[in-house]
């Protein structure tokens, strides 16, 4: 079983993609695919991706036939997985090395204990979103402060704005790959803040989500980006 399908849009990042793939595939869980989308870089990242590919089968590359932007990449992506669970990760940044273990760990392990003291039915035990905090380039983290509990998304949106959470970024989260699917949540097809509508959208429509604090996913501050 596939439990976690990562999707990475490309373009233009030969210099970061070696670490930021490798990063995943450093990971003690290895029940997962990665999906790659060559945007039609002008680099070198086409060739690059096609090498590590080679030594890869868990590495799956689409290509576009020119650039078509990060949200009609993702949207690929979404419609390809096969996991349990869809993260995105961008191709100049990475993850610590128990990332993975850690994101599908506190999937997991919320069901039960929902499941047992909301049982109307199995599907409705789904956990639909975890929310986890970046840890930036400039030493910050985009979530400050602790939600222990498991909240309806709008709820916990609406804990986030009283806050002033910095939560509306696409790599924030995983997701149960059903719920997107069956919602019809995608990336909108804009210049900027298709990762903070998808944010937006998947919140107002998930009845159980959980936000930890555990900020493995590494955000760089990227100029050419």
């Amino acid at each position: 079983m596939i439990k976690i399908s990562i999707i990475i849009p490309v373009y233009n990042k030969e210099r970061f993609l070696d670490k930021c793939i490798q990063s995943v595939l450093d990971s003690p869980l290895k029940e997962f695919e990665i999906i790659c989308i060559e945007d039609g870089s002008t680099d070198g990242s086409k060739e690059l991706l096609q090498e590590i590919q080679k030594d890869n089968s868990s590495i799956t590359v689409f290509t576009n036939e020119k650039n078509r932007g990060a949200a009609y990449s993702r949207n690929i992506g979404i419609t390809h997985a096969k996991g349990k669970y869809i993260m995105f990760l961008d191709a100049d940044d990475y993850l610590d090395t128990n990332a993975l273990e850690i994101y599908y760990e506190t999937m997991e392990k919320s069901l039960p204990k929902y499941f047992f003291t909301h049982a109307a039915s199995l599907h409705q035990s789904f956990l639909h979103c975890a929310i986890f905090p970046t840890a930036h380039a400039s030493n910050e983290t985009g979530i400050i402060h602790e939600y222990k509990d498991v909240y309806r998304g709008l709820d916990l949106l609406d804990r986030f704005v009283n806050n002033n959470e910095n939560f509306l970024y696409a790599c924030n989260a995983i997701w149960q790959r059903e719920f997107l699917l069956e919602n019809k949540i995608q990336f909108k097809n804009t210049k900027i803040g298709e990762g903070g509508l998808l944010i937006l959208e998947g919140l107002l429509k998930a009845e159980r989500v959980v936000c930890s604090n555990f900020a493995g996913y590494h955000y760089m501050i990227n100029p050419t980006s």
